[in-house]
């Protein structure tokens, strides 16, 4: 196989480094024994080799010997390939940009040339090749030619090539879902800001204890669908394990009370009783009093669902080792076997499907998981069949702090009113939002209120020197400029730029707020917003107090909020899953409010309770639309 006058001694080993890596072959060495031939031994096992173009090179980059793996890989008969400059089996391009030179040039430097790339076969075609140049020395280190081994790795390239488009389509999908839940939640606001801001006009109205009762359900339910909403827009950051939390100290029993009241219209209309055992020492955790609501209603919805008519579901809480508290739901219910515990908290794994016919448990066991994890804390479940199932979480116990609660008891207005009449232009294409609003200045009064639905038609109205406004409220999304474009634009003029700005928008992002008030906002609120800040800022509209987020977009009263890095990733899976069961959660809160607006409607006789009530209506029917757009796993 190899050419006479080739002299020297070889050692192989480093010759084939493909070869024997790949196929399990070890260092191969042979000497030549005379100038005229080589060991004929070795000679035989370089040729029987298929998988590898093997063969050598002279000192001048010239083909010296071709064996039946070259035959075969290459299409060239010896005869053909002998001699031939080592260019022949490279790209055109390839040669004209003297590659295979360069690659010989490095195998004399360092001894060994491992390289990539396409190479041709003698029909034209070409492969992607793995090759590994290795240089020949005599025993006075002369260079006396190259031993060139090729392996075919087409296929492999094929696969990984699929393997990164694959890869790069789920990644566009991932981000295209990720852009649609987040776009659709912050579309969901704007019905939401209808619902609580109507429920709490209804709230100062003149109403029977039943009425008032229906309302507060009402204000409550969309308090929940808020949460619902905060818990889709953290999917995303789940998924990336980034999860933002807002850490304080959470008084238990208040926890519990108000979700055992969120679920209580539930628990009545299952007949089934919900006993909160007396909590010893009054304990208080380290948790995100958002995420701790979410996890808590949801184990409650849970057991009341799976809960036997006239049952009873019963909340207790202990201390356990490692200065922790743990919250325990136990119901009634048909239980869970041993394989059934095992696979409950995985994603697609419906606790409906092992105890009852009953579809949907809210946020979905396998993201409360996630959601307690995130805490610093556990959680778990123990059950029989028969005997129904006591799931529990553990949390770490710390030192009482006071709460901030936006849902506490407001008093009446009392806010000392301004002393002339203040004109109000409110700039927004949201008629919803805009009754909304009419609604809410209607009890102040010396409120003015004037209405532009596009930037232009603002513009128009601010520049008007016989009639400006006195305050500006903006939302930042209009049908013909961006919100912050207005503010711009009244910032720019000297005749304007004292007007103060009050921004009303769904976007609760810090950045988005740095932004806006570096641009010269005085005030910004996020939807839902409060009626009752809304009217103190018509009074005092430049004290920029006047700043709100979301809870869930808070920072953390005591502590810094918990390391990312720490929160495990959410999957596809369970992407999935959570966003399917929060979808039925929400339609079954939607279904509730739509409920009570019939109650009410049918008991009301004021025309403005009637009116407000229609909106409410309104508001929740558009919520429910934008519900039913939400992807799932069917």
């Amino acid at each position: 196989m190899l050419r006479p006058g080739v002299a020297g001694s070889v050692d192989v080993g480093g010759c084939v480094p493909g070869l024997n890596e790949r196929e399990g072959i070890g260092p191969v060495s042979f000497e030549h024994t005379s100038a005229n031939g080589v060991d004929r031994c070795f000679e035989c096992f370089v040729d029987a080799v298929t998988e590898y173009a093997i063969f050598m090179l002279d000192a001048d980059g010239a083909v010296a010997s071709w064996n039946s793996g070259a035959r075969r890989l290459y299409g060239y008969e010896d005869h053909e390939a002998l001699g031939e400059q080592l260019s022949r089996f490279h790209l055109a391009s390839d040669a004209e940009a003297m590659r295979p030179e360069a690659e010989l040039a490095e195998a004399v430097v360092a001894g060994v040339c491992r390289t990539d790339g396409w190479r041709v076969r003698k029909d034209g075609t070409s492969f992607w090749a793995h090759v590994v140049i290795t240089a020949l020395f005599d025993d006075d280190r002369q260079l006396t030619g190259y031993a060139h081994v090729t392996r075919d790795e087409t296929e492999r390239r094929i696969v990984e090539a699929s393997t990164r488009t694959t890869t790069e389509q789920a990644r566009r999908v991932t981000a295209a879902t990720d852009d649609f839940l987040s776009r659709m939640s912050h579309e969901l606001l704007t019905p939401l800001n209808a619902i609580l801001g109507f429920g709490q006009v209804l709230n100062l109205d003149d109403l029977s204890p039943t009425q008032r009762e229906c309302v507060d359900r009402i204000v409550m339910a969309g308090d929940h669908l808020l949460d619902l909403v905060d818990e889709v827009l953290g999917l995303t950051t789940l998924r990336s394990g980034a999860m933002r939390l807002s850490l304080a100290s959470v008084h238990v029993s208040s926890a519990v009370a108000d979700a055992v009241y969120m679920m209580r219209p539930l628990a009545d209309r299952r007949g089934v009783s919900v006993m909160v055992e007396p909590m010893p020492n009054d304990p208080y955790v380290r948790a995100d009093r958002r995420r701790l609501h979410q996890v808590l209603v949801n184990l409650l919805e849970n057991a009341i669902k799976h809960n036997p008519d006239d049952g009873e579901v019963r909340v207790r809480c202990a201390p356990v080792e490692g200065g922790r508290v743990r919250l325990t739901v136990v119901d009634a219910g048909l239980g869970l076997t041993e394989s059934d515990l095992g696979r409950l908290f995985e994603p697609f794994e419906r606790l409906s499907a092992a105890r009852s016919q009953v579809a949907g448990k809210g946020l979905g066991l396998a993201l409360t998981k996630h959601l307690v994890e995130a805490m610093d804390g556990s959680v778990g479940v123990s059950s029989r069949v028969g005997e129904g199932c006591s799931f529990w979480i553990d949390l770490p116990v710390t030192a009482p702090i006071a709460e901030a609660d936006a849902r506490l008891a407001r008093p009446p207005i009392t806010a000392e009113p301004a002393r002339e009449a203040r004109r109000v232009l409110y700039v927004e294409d949201n008629m919803s939002n805009v009754r909304l609003v009419e609604r809410v200045l209607a009890r102040h009064p010396l409120a003015l209120l004037t209405v532009a639905t596009t930037g232009g038609a603002a513009l128009e109205r601010v520049f008007d020197d016989d009639d400006q406004p006195d305050v500006i409220f903006l939302d930042l999304h209009l049908p013909d400029m961006s919100g912050e474009d207005v503010l711009a634009r009244v910032r720019a003029d000297p005749r304007t730029a004292n007007i103060p700005v009050v921004v009303l928008t769904a976007d609760a992002t810090s950045e988005r707020s740095d932004r806006l008030f570096a641009l010269g906002a005085n005030a910004y609120l996020t939807k839902p917003f409060d009626i009752y800040q809304l009217l103190d800022i018509i009074d005092d509209p430049t004290d920029q107090h006047h700043v709100t987020t979301r809870p869930a977009d808070l920072p953390a009263l005591s502590e810094p909020a918990a390391d990312p890095a720490a929160v495990p990733p959410l999957t596809d899976t369970d992407m999935w899953s959570s966003t399917t069961d929060v979808a039925h959660s929400m339609n079954n809160l939607l279904g509730v409010i739509l409920n009570l607006c019939a109650l009410l409607t049918r008991s009301a006789t004021d025309p403005a309770v009637i009116a407000d009530l229609a909106e409410v209506r309104k508001a929740t029917e558009q919520a429910v639309d934008l519900v039913k757009q939400m992807p799932s796993r069917g």
